[in-house]
């Protein structure tokens, strides 16, 4: 059983049925979405790190950030894309 909500439209005045799927989806987006946002700021984030610090162990650290920040982008992207089919 699919749960369908009937909601209405302020702008249009029209009544509009929507799955509770639909909306889960749109979160989902929304969350992926911000985890991207989230690893391009992690990746500006290494690389000013890795800019101004010259410690090995620092430069290892921001490594590892920039690392993560692009397989946190890879894996929302690949959400995304699932979402959408």
């Amino acid at each position: 059983m699919n749960l369908v909500l009937k909601l209405l439209d302020y702008l249009s005045g029209q009544t509009i049925f929507v799955t509770w799927e639909q909306i889960m989806i749109s979160e989902c987006r929304k969350y992926c979405l911000e985890a991207i946002e989230v690893a391009e700021k992690l990746l500006k984030l290494s690389e000013n790190g890795q800019l101004s610090c010259d410690d090995p162990r620092s430069l290892v650290f921001f490594g590892i950030v920039l690392d993560s920040a692009h397989k946190i982008r890879q894996e929302a992207e690949k959400r995304l894309s699932h979402l959408d089919h």
